[in-house]
């Protein structure tokens, strides 16, 4: 799920090159008006239908380069406050590491890796399968991390070497503009690393009570979203971390620290049951899959829990009432246009 900050950004990003909310917005059911009600989450579907918009009205791949170009702490709410008032490097990379994905809202996770002599490292892999959005989040958190470590440093911070698990881009000149250094490309694994500065180099605008105050607020948001998000929606975020093991009901009523009884009564509430929840889930996640990697369906049903590749045939047909085959056929004709997946 995405914060309207974000959304936000991307907004006021296009309208200084001439185009509207309403042409970013479309086709992705998001009113202007929720983009300036913090406790609102946008789904997955209506990000991807936001980013595809930009690139078809700019005509530009590699937008996320540009997007992250311009990107300020600012425009990161709250997180980009606690991380300008951090008091080192380290601290302000934490933040991010910690609070970035649930209150800005991001498709990538990172994992930090420390070297010898002050270099260090930031692998990047994704959170769930999401194609072309891949290289967008990747190209915009790479430009992103270059202007964010100069602003915080004050010092040059160009990566000593970038690797890319994707095949070179038709832009791929564009990476020496703007990153200062040219990746290597299909490697397996998207990783950047950065040698200087150390990670103990303080922050200029360091402020301790100022940051403990933004740290409070930040964790009141996390427990808001905690407690406002609907049900199904808790349930789905839990079950994006454990694709490769389904939780029984009771599993999962004992993540959500609640009673099977009452899991199984809230839900119904709701209008769901445990079943349908799973089985929506895992519709969505065989479209992404079939949509957006190589995957085969015997691959596919197995990631998804099925025991054999005929079972998983079945239940697709019965979601979508397509074929597999019917399915990629769809999304190679029309790959931006695909129906959104519930959020």
């Amino acid at each position: 799920m995405f914060r309207p900050t974000k959304i936000r950004h991307y907004v006021a990003f296009m309208e200084s090159r001439g185009f509207g909310a309403a042409e970013v917005l479309a086709g992705s059911l998001i009113e202007p008006a929720q983009l300036h009600n913090p406790a609102h989450l946008i789904d997955f579907a209506a990000y991807q239908t936001v980013v595809a918009n930009m690139i078809r009205l700019t005509g530009k791949q590699g937008i996320g380069l540009e997007v992250g170009k311009e990107s300020e702490l600012t425009d990161f709410g709250i997180v980009g406050h606690a991380m300008m008032s951090s008091k080192t490097g380290r601290d302000a990379l934490q933040l991010w590491l910690r609070y970035s994905n649930a209150l800005v809202g991001m498709l990538i996770t990172l994992h930090l890796e420390e070297h010898e002599h002050g270099a260090w490292s930031l692998t990047i892999s994704e959170m769930r399968p999401t194609g072309f959005l891949f290289n967008f989040g990747v190209e915009e958190i790479l430009t992103i991390a270059v202007k964010i470590g100069e602003a915080l440093t004050r010092q040059p911070f160009a990566p000593a070497a970038i690797e890319l698990s994707y095949p070179a881009p038709a832009h791929h000149a564009l990476y020496m503009e703007y990153l200062g250094c040219v990746p290597r490309f299909n490697t397996g694994t998207t990783r950047v690393r950065f040698e200087a500065p150390d990670l103990e180099q303080p922050i200029r605008g360091s402020d301790e009570e100022f940051n403990a105050i933004c740290l409070q607020h930040c964790s009141q948001i996390l427990r808001q979203i905690a407690e406002d998000s609907p049900l199904v929606s808790r349930i789905r975020s839990l079950l994006l971390s454990r694709i490769k093991g389904l939780p029984s009901l009771q599993d999962l009523a004992r993540e959500l620290c609640m009673s099977d009884r009452t899991l199984r009564r809230r839900l119904q509430a709701e209008g769901h049951s445990y079943q349908d929840v799973i089985n929506e889930f895992r519709m969505d996640l065989a479209k992404e899959y079939l949509a957006t990697s190589r995957m085969t369906p015997k691959e596919t049903a197995y990631l998804l829990g099925f025991k054999d590749a005929n079972a998983f045939r079945r239940a697709f047909k019965a979601w979508t009432g397509q074929t597999i085959h019917d399915f990629r056929e769809e999304v190679e004709a029309h790959p931006l246009q695909r129906e959104r997946p519930r959020g």
